[in-house]
């Protein structure tokens, strides 16, 4: 199993790498509130240190507020930064700048909380459809965010992290003080 402890930062800019799925969207779902949306909002961070070998920090940048760009159902977006090396001097560092990041919505099904990417990706429009490879729950505790990107991962993590030994059902992020990318948090 993989070790992950400590600080990952979260900037919620969010980026797909596959087509859409041929699945039929969810509809048994509401929109989350804005001000819901803010309480994700900030530095996230995770220390790695897996078995295969990788240690190092992964952050997360999470911007959320009005519509973002001229999409009014888009909400948020995040913004990774990795640090990482490999016990056999490979090395993994990377900033998704907002070019490179999809945007997204939140919803509520039952008592679930969800971050949602748009069907065709990265940027406008943003067309939200409830499906599983679009999905990610997640459970906000205060200094804790923990999020499930088991279905999800290759629309919502950038490319280089997917290779790592990661349990991607059960990412835990702290809260974190690091400024993202351009000085922003």
């Amino acid at each position: 199993m993989k070790s992950l402890t400590g600080l990952v930062m979260i900037s919620l800019v969010i980026f797909s790498a596959a087509g859409p799925s041929v699945q039929e969207p969810d509809v048994d779902y509401a929109r989350l509130e804005l001000e819901e949306l803010r309480k994700l909002a900030g530095s996230w961070e995770i220390r790695v240190d897996s078995k295969e070998g990788w240690q190092g920090m992964i952050y997360m940048f999470v911007k959320a507020g009005p519509p973002i760009f001229t999409d009014p159902d888009a909400c948020g977006e995040a913004i990774f930064d990795a640090k990482l090396r490999h016990e056999k001097k490979r090395t993994i560092s990377l900033i998704n700048v907002a070019s490179a990041t999809p945007t997204f919505a939140g919803i509520r099904k039952g008592k679930r909380t969800f971050i949602i990417t748009g069907v065709q990706g990265r940027r406008e429009p943003f067309r939200l459809q409830v499906l599983p490879e679009y999905t990610t729950s997640f459970e906000l505790d205060e200094a804790k965010l923990t999020m499930d990107f088991s279905r999800s991962a290759p629309f919502f993590l950038p490319t280089k992290l997917l290779e790592l030994d990661l349990d991607f059902s059960k990412i835990v992020w702290t809260r974190g003080t690091k400024l993202a990318p351009g000085g922003g948090k």
